[in-house]
């Protein structure tokens, strides 16, 4: 019979199951589980004292309208290959969600496999563009009085105010604090992989660049700017490299100023990649986290039926007016809709309009539209989190 606890002193087993499973090298995955993992994070699955299956809980903080959340991360999804298609997964996510329930609200995951989330209620809540280009395409740009230094460890302040100034417009996306650069610094050693700083004429730090260069490409993880002059630095920088590589991938934003700055876009590939996938834990809790209710007048009010066939505390009716958010036991309610599009809603992923036109939502009473609306407004999302 398998059963399934919180890792204790049972790193080693965990990692030789991690090895098995994804690619990753044995420089990244020292790296790993000597910065990251933790056994009380980690969730195992047994059988006879074996462990057949594990996944993380990695601790992260979400900034969601404006209000900073704890979200743990769902990382190392696996099981050992003889155990597989016999419902271990979906009772591994249950234990995980049960968990994930006793102090939040929200949960995130990187997926590898966008059809095999989408039955635990999660969807996508996070995209990003990727740019791909000639190195060529970037010789028009230049320095201009910028100088560009290599990461050191006295660097990690500027590299969180760089980060969260460039990402103070965005709704979701993942605040980082100091000891997560400093893994960050680690895990580009652990790459192969390289962070360089932009620094102005008067000696400020206004952008960093986290990029590998292999087989004659240039692969752009994080690329963040406070300004365009620094943006245009980075692009020299980057071009400069012309003798080592012909191609330069460039993973950003979806609503940067990359792709404006570029001379012949007719050449460069650009094109929106779903990256994030997210799912409401706790509906009545979470709506209470984000004061939802708050944009709403004193006589508006609505009953919005959630549907989730994973955590059955989640499924019911919730009443929402401007003071307060309940559930109700009723049978009339104005909105039905599943938890995978409430949560791209309240992770204002998605639009009303959107959901409706897909009929991925149904509006029961027509009347509340407009308080929907109120509630569930569309946002630049950015949550670029590898673990």
């Amino acid at each position: 019979m398998i059963s399934f606890r919180n890792a204790f002193n049972d790193k080693n087993e965990v990692r030789e199951i991690w090895d098995y499973c994804f690619e990753d090298s044995k420089e990244y995955q020292d790296f790993y589980f000597e910065n990251i993992y933790k056994d009380k994070n980690t969730i195992i699955g047994y059988e006879n004292d074996k462990i057949i299956a594990s996944l993380q809980l990695n601790n992260h903080i979400i900034n969601l309208n404006s209000i900073n959340i704890s979200c743990p991360y769902i990382v190392g999804v696996s099981t050992l290959p003889e155990y597989r298609g016999n419902g271990i997964m979906k009772k591994i996510m249950d234990e995980a969600f049960f968990n994930i329930s006793k102090s939040n609200n929200i949960c995130i995951l990187m997926p590898i496999d966008h059809r095999l989330y989408r039955k635990y209620g999660f969807e996508d809540i996070s995209d990003m563009m990727e740019i791909k280009m000639d190195i060529f395409s970037l010789n028009n740009f230049k320095k201009k009085d910028y100088s560009i230094e290599k990461i050191n460890d006295i660097n990690l302040l500027e590299l969180k105010n760089i980060y969260l100034d460039s990402l103070i417009n965005y709704n979701s996306y993942a605040f980082r604090n100091d000891k997560y650069f400093r893994n960050l610094i680690k895990e580009s050693y652990a790459e192969n992989a390289n962070i360089f700083l932009s620094k102005d004429k008067e000696g400020n730090y206004d952008g960093y660049i986290y990029y590998t260069l292999s087989l004659g490409k240039i692969f752009i993880r994080e690329l963040y700017y406070k300004n365009i002059n620094s943006l245009k630095a980075f692009l020299n920088f980057i071009y400069n490299h012309n003798m080592q590589a012909k191609e330069v991938i460039i993973n950003t934003a979806t609503k940067n100023s990359i792709r404006y700055i570029l001379k012949d876009l007719k050449n460069i590939s650009m094109k929106i990649k779903p990256f994030m996938m997210g799912r409401v834990v706790n509906v009545l809790e979470l709506l209470k986290e984000v004061n939802i209710f708050e944009t709403l007048d004193e006589n508006e009010n609505i009953k919005i039926k959630v549907i989730d066939k994973n955590i059955k505390n989640n499924d019911s009716i919730y009443h929402i007016n401007k003071n307060t958010i309940f559930k109700v036991d009723d049978l009339n309610y104005d909105v039905l809709i599943d938890i995978k599009y409430f949560s791209q809603l309240i992770f204002s992923y998605r639009s009303v309009e959107e959901l409706l036109f897909e009929e991925k939502l149904e509006l029961i009473n027509k009347e509340k539209i407009q308080i929907l609306k109120k509630l569930f407004i569309e946002k630049n999302n950015h949550i670029n989190e590898y673990i």
